[in-house]
Order: C-alpha cells, then structure tokens, then sequence
C-alpha cells in the first residue's frame, strides 16, 4: 500500500475530537482528543499524484508508542515502525491489529464499516512489515485511555530480526515488566525464567535474578517456579541477567519495599448501619460490577453492599 494523492491548500478551523460518549473519560486522564481541522475549505489542489514524504518520520516501536501518555499530543504525527499485521475477525466485523515484534504488545487500528476501509491490509496479515501509522483517537473509559491506530502506509520488506540483540529484546519485552517499582506486601511474584519467539526466531533466552537486599526482596525456588518475594521494608536492586548462546545483558531495576499494612475493616451491615457520611473500612468479597455505573459489590455473610469507584 503505497499512499498517493493531490496536494491541497485548506482553511480551517483547528479543534480536537472526543467520542461525545467518552470524553468525562477521557478529562479524567487529561487525554484533550485527537486533532482534527473541522470547517475546512479547499483553497487549491494541483490534481497531480504525489508521494507522502516519510523523511521527517521518528522511528519507534510499537512498546514505545504504547507506553506514551494519552496526555501528549502526538495524533498529528506519524511514526515509522516494525509492526505484525494481523487480521482479526469478530461477528459481522473485522479488526486490524499492529503488533510488535514480540507479536502481543500493540493495539487495533480505528476502523469503520466492519473493517472494510483497511481490507488493503489484507496481504499483509501474519507478516512484520515497515508500517507508517500515527496514534489516533484514544478509547477512553473510566479505568483505562489508550491510542489506537491508523496506519498509513504499510510495506513488506522481508523483516529480519538481529540475533544479536536477542538478550536485550528479552529483557526489554519480557523482564522488565514484570515488577513494581513499590511493594506494601509480599507478591509471591512468579518470574519468567526463560522465553522463545518463533515469530522472530530465538529460541531460549534465559533469565537469571539477584537482590541487592535480600532482607526486603529475594528470590526462592519453589518447585518448577522461581518466585520473588518481599519481606522487611527497604530498598532494593534487582539485577535480571539474560543469556542467549554465547551472548549476555543486563538491566537492573530499582524497587521499594515499604511496612505492610495490616488492615481489617466492619462488615457489610455494619456499614449499611453506619451514620450517612462516616467513613467506614469494609471487609469483604468483591462480586460483580454494578450496573450501568462504576464500581463493584461487596459481600460478605451478612449482606450485600454497592460500591461506588
């Protein structure tokens, strides 16, 4: 899919667009709307074809562009990435996800008519192209805003993954992720010990775990796992060693570990009896979330409470 088209000189009126149902969502997580030109008039278009010209383009992964806060205003750029296209069908639609190398970590492109608009994605499913895409209108919910994307022009170059770098690309998409930089308890924390990635074609990468503070954080085999736990506050290093053949790397990650807090809370009719305006510590099990609102319930053997988050 090589983009082509006329160059055209518009007045407009530059604005931001949110989903009217989403955007009380979308202030929370201060994300303002992707921009738009909205009352646009056609000034000139030279009716010739042109190529879009990418030189200005960053590269980045798509891990990167993921973990950019929606607070950035980024949707009027377009980015230059490594990307596995996949073609994803649901009941009467079909959506287009970009993935990263690792083949899990990415979004789904904002399609209309059923997916019909990014059919031209087709030939590329199941392959790591160069894709040109651009992060696009945000899905905003009470718990979560996140860039979807657009692709705008995707090629098949016949992607191959350095081998070399096998140990950093596990670490970076495998390891690291995996811990807090706070712990208030112990996470009987079950750590990755090895990982392979058919799609790019390493197989084994291990992993190996020291604590700097095995007071506050250390690692226990137990059985098949290697399990991280936490126990007296303080703060700690955590040095994670990848190895690949003959290749190896670090990263070291810098973790808290505070005073647990032991707390124990009045039951569900307790709190149904407390005075209106009391705070109240409830304890109980949490059950289905309410309807047409946000929050849970909470019950316990003596009754059933709403909570509103």
């Amino acid at each position: 899919q090589v983009v082509k088209g006329n160059e055209i000189t518009i007045a407009a009126v530059k604005d931001y667009y949110v989903l009217s149902t989403e955007a009380s969502a979308a202030e929370k997580h201060g994300y303002k709307g992707s921009n738009q030109l909205k009352e646009a008039v056609l000034i000139n278009n030279d009716k010739k074809v042109n190529e879009i010209d990418y030189s200005w383009c960053d590269e980045i992964t798509v891990k990167e562009l993921m973990e950019t806060p929606v607070t950035e205003d980024i949707t009027s750029l377009i980015y230059k990435t490594n990307a596995l296209v996949e073609k994803v069908e649901g009941k009467g639609f079909v959506n287009y996800y970009l993935y990263d190398i690792d083949g899990k970590t990415g979004n789904y492109t904002y399609t209309q008519a059923g997916g019909d608009d990014f059919t031209w994605l087709d030939k590329f499913d199941g392959k790591i192209c160069t894709v040109y895409m651009a992060a696009h209108n945000a899905k905003s919910s009470s718990t979560d805003c996140f860039f979807r994307f657009i692709p705008v022009e995707v090629k098949d170059e016949n992607y191959e993954f350095d081998l070399t770098k096998s140990c950093e690309f596990a670490l970076e998409y495998y390891a690291n992720d995996q811990f807090k930089s706070v712990y208030k308890a112990d996470p009987q924390l079950k750590v990755v010990t090895e990982i392979s990635n058919d799609l790019i074609g390493i197989q084994q990468v291990d992993f190996e775990y020291t604590s700097s503070n095995t007071n506050s954080l250390y690692f226990a085999k137990e059985g098949d796992d290697l399990v991280m736990h936490t126990n007296e506050p303080g703060e700690v290093e955590i040095t994670i060693t990848a190895k690949y053949q003959t290749l190896t790397a670090e990263s070291k990650i810098n973790v808290t570990v505070e005073e647990t807090v032991i707390a124990s809370g009045v039951s569900v009719q307790e709190a149904v009896e407390a005075e209106v305006g009391e705070e109240v510590q409830v304890e109980g099990i949490v059950s289905s979330s309410l309807v047409n609102q946000d929050g849970f319930y909470i019950v316990d053997e003596t009754g059933i409470l709403a909570i509103k988050t």
